[in-house]
């Protein structure tokens, strides 16, 4: 039981202050131990501060702040660095006016530990204390339970771990061994983490099992020690029966993980979750965030990996550093160790004329495009338009873009040479007759010419509006040739398969 009250020579000194205006400032606290002191006795209000001599430790106020308009709050925390000492006492008062003790407090004796830190709040109240002091601050915004605070840190840490983690994960250790004799098992040193706890066992424990079968169990519960440091206390306990996490008598949460079963014939069973860096690349999928080699593009070329229809890799030129892109062509086989280095796995050097080729440099989804050459080669990834018959099975993407040219399981883009080419009509109505594909052979259109009333030299008589229409053909002596033609010039046509 504690006593608290405010001195009389309070009442004398707030006085002082607002007779010269100022409000009361109590800015110190003061721990002290009297000898043989009751705190179940009524403290005399006459009495102030007690002798120096009793004085075991001071402290300028942290924080004050107001509880309603009649009481003032004031906070000190002691911190763990400062030296350990024994208190019954403590006082309130304005350290720079004598005789100005605002509180006293009389209470059991108390220890400030070495190494913890202590928070000591006192209440004052009498009327009107806030607008008096000038205290604006509500005590609320500033008062801390460190108790719930630490532990809300603590289990904010064991929520991470347990994200992490996940319930169980034997990071290394806590192998079960049976020894020579048949009902006593060591189990190994090693870290645990139980529901978000990390265990470590320090040192080897012996467990005796008569009973079999049976079954071994890790036991993690966080508890304070008499010097106030926190740990994870780690157990190792049989059961017949399957345990689970639980809260023991005294409120505590154990938290349990399956470690070994014991069969009947004494032999030992692994039951441990692995976790850390050994379960982590023992997992099939051990980044589920991010593609798999055996399937994601653009890796460098795999001997390994089996390649299918559309997947893509590059290989890296060693002199030049330059990357080379590569599709799988094949759409009836998928296989590994076909590199496209060898040009006998690529179009440029394929002559099975019964199934596709693997390899074909990779330039997008250009299938079909016909396009203009400054070559009478193809690029690798294209054929030439020169009327030839292509295996449908070969050239399968080309014969799938365009079904209509197939026939007699061969594909056909035309013949293209020597040819001009014209923007087909499709309903504009100038050229209407002529279908997609279709060839036109040339003509020439129908016209007139009208000559001059006048001599034409070498004709004789003058013609007089005389007007001829329809087709005619002339024979000039220059540029003669056997058709129509303007200027041009002559390129490949190609179109990408």
């Amino acid at each position: 039981m504690s006593q608290t009250a405010i001195p009389l020579e309070f009442e004398k000194y707030m006085q002082n202050q607002i007779s010269v205006g100022k409000a009361p400032d109590m800015n110190e606290m003061i721990f002290a131990y009297i000898p043989d002191l009751d705190p179940s006795q009524p403290i005399d209000r006459s009495q102030g501060l007690p002798d120096m001599s009793l004085w075991v430790h001071q402290q300028n106020i942290d924080q004050v702040g107001k509880l309603g308009d009649n009481v003032l709050v004031y906070s000190v925390v002691v911190p763990a660095s400062e030296e350990e000492f024994t208190f019954n006492a403590i006082y309130l008062r304005d350290k720079n006016v004598p005789n100005s003790c605002g509180i006293v407090v009389h209470k059991a004796d108390e220890t400030k530990e070495n190494g913890m830190a202590s928070t000591k709040s006192l209440a004052q109240q009498y009327d009107g204390a806030a607008q008096i002091a000038g205290i604006t601050v509500d005590a609320a915004t500033w008062q801390i339970d460190y108790q719930a605070r630490l532990k809300g840190i603590e289990e904010d840490h064991r929520l991470a771990c347990l994200d992490n983690y996940g319930h169980t994960s034997f990071v290394d250790g806590f192998d079960v061994i049976q020894q020579a004799d048949p009902d006593k098992y060591k189990v190994t040193p090693g870290v645990v983490y139980v529901g978000g706890l990390r265990g470590v066992l320090s040192g080897e424990v012996l467990q005796t099992i008569t009973t079999k079968p049976n079954g071994l169990y890790v036991d993690v519960v966080r508890q304070g020690t008499a010097l106030s440091a926190w740990e994870n206390i780690v157990t190792i306990t049989a059961s017949e029966i399957d345990l689970t996490d639980y809260v023991d008598g005294n409120g505590n949460q154990h938290y349990v993980a399956k470690l070994a079963g014991i069969n009947a014939d004494g032999s030992v069973v692994d039951w441990r979750v692995k976790g850390g860096l050994e379960g982590h690349v023992a997992e099939i999928d051990p980044h589920p965030q991010y593609p798999k080699a055996s399937v994601a593009q653009f890796l460098p070329y795999d001997s390994e990996r089996i390649y299918s229809v559309g997947e893509v890799c590059y290989t890296k030129d060693q002199a030049t550093g330059e990357l080379s892109y590569w599709q799988w062509y094949s759409n009836v086989e998928s296989l590994a160790g076909k590199s496209p280095l060898l040009e006998v796995n690529r179009h440029i050097g394929w002559l099975d004329t019964t199934k596709p080729f693997y390899w074909i440099p990779y330039t997008g989804d250009q299938v079909g495009m016909p396009f203009y050459w400054l070559d009478t080669s193809a690029p690798e990834w294209a054929v030439l338009e020169i009327n030839v018959d292509l295996p449908a099975v070969v050239y399968w993407r080309l014969a799938r873009r365009y079904p209509a040219l197939v026939s007699d399981d061969s594909i056909n883009t035309g013949e293209i040479r020597a040819e001009f080419l014209r923007v087909l009509d499709l309903g504009r109505g100038i050229n209407p007759a002529q279908g997609l594909n279709e060839f036109s052979d040339a003509s020439v259109g129908e016209h007139s010419h009208r000559y001059p009333t006048g001599g034409v030299a070498g004709i004789g008589p003058y013609l007089h509006g005389t007007s001829w229409t329809g087709g005619y053909a002339t024979t000039e002596p220059f540029n003669q040739g056997q058709e129509n033609k303007p200027r041009s010039v002559a390129r490949s046509m190609a179109i990408a398969i």
